[in-house]
């Protein structure tokens, strides 16, 4: 397993083709990574997951139809999933009114936010990429909880968005796919405590569930073209944390998340008096 950002799974993924030997990554998103080798499968769902969850959220849970996307044009991540969301909301009836390039010289956060209201955007959807955080919480402090949020699953889910974010983050939603409430999970939890002395996040669900899948491919065949036909199989299914692991034909993984928010806690488990939440 691994690989964190979408780019460098894209790289590589043709050497481990061409040696024929299986990664199954944990947290790379792109809808670039479906299909691009046999031997490359994952266990997080695809950008094409995130967007359809962050359009439904959008248009039933906040009932908004006019969003203004910030993006990050030097980032294949945030490109993938900009246009996943854009597509999503199109067929399910919204819109986007604006997009704002995070990675734009002389980016004004202000300037952005004034525009998108002058073009009655109603809720704003931050996609940065590692290099533009900053800029994303610029907008969340700026936009001072006027227009509801969304936020990115890659890297606004952390605890800088809680400490710099703090009041004017609280009410963002961000679609994950594990979340340390998540029922079923407490088992899990309890012995991820004992041995790292802390709480873990989804990433950590998504590498254990990996290696779940890589064991159980190993046992039905320990070589590198059988544990690659064992998970490319219909029937292959190992244990995960909260669903099982199944791959779908593309190599992503046959699978859903969930949505959480910012909220104030007292106490709070990342210690800035935030945490994130699951919404029912």
């Amino acid at each position: 397993t691994g690989h964190w950002s979408s780019t460098t799974t894209l790289a590589v993924a043709p050497i481990y083709d061409e040696n024929e030997l299986v990664l199954v990554n944990p947290v790379s998103t792109s809808t670039e990574i479906s299909g691009i080798s046999n031997y490359v499968f994952r266990t997080i769902p695809s950008n094409f997951v995130v967007g359809a969850t962050m359009a439904n959220y959008a248009l039933n849970d906040l009932q908004v139809q006019n969003i203004a996307i910030y993006y990050d044009s030097n980032s294949g991540y945030s490109l993938s999933l900009r246009q996943e969301l854009k597509t999503a909301l199109s067929t399910r009836g919204g819109r986007v009114v604006n997009e704002f390039d995070l990675s734009a010289g002389g980016f004004l956060a202000q300037e952005t936010l004034n525009q998108a209201g002058s073009q009655n955007a109603e809720a704003v959807v931050l996609i940065p990429s590692p290099q533009t955080i900053d800029r994303a919480l610029q907008v969340i402090n700026v936009n001072n909880s006027e227009l509801p949020l969304l936020g990115d699953i890659g890297n606004l889910y952390g605890v800088k968005t809680l400490q710099v974010g703090g009041e004017d983050a609280v009410g963002m939603a961000i679609p994950i796919p594990w979340h340390i409430q998540n029922p079923g999970s407490e088992e899990f939890v309890q012995k991820s405590r004992q041995l790292w002395g802390g709480d873990v996040n989804w990433a950590t669900v998504m590498a254990y569930d990996a290696l779940n899948a890589i064991a159980q491919a190993i046992e039905q065949n320990s070589t590198r073209d059988g544990i690659q036909k064992a998970l490319a199989s219909p029937n292959f299914s190992a244990p995960g944390v909260v669903q099982p692991v199944k791959f779908l034909p593309s190599g992503d993984r046959d699978g859903r998340l969930m949505m959480v928010e910012v909220q104030p806690a007292n106490p709070s488990r990342s210690g800035t008096g935030y945490d994130f939440v699951p919404i029912n």
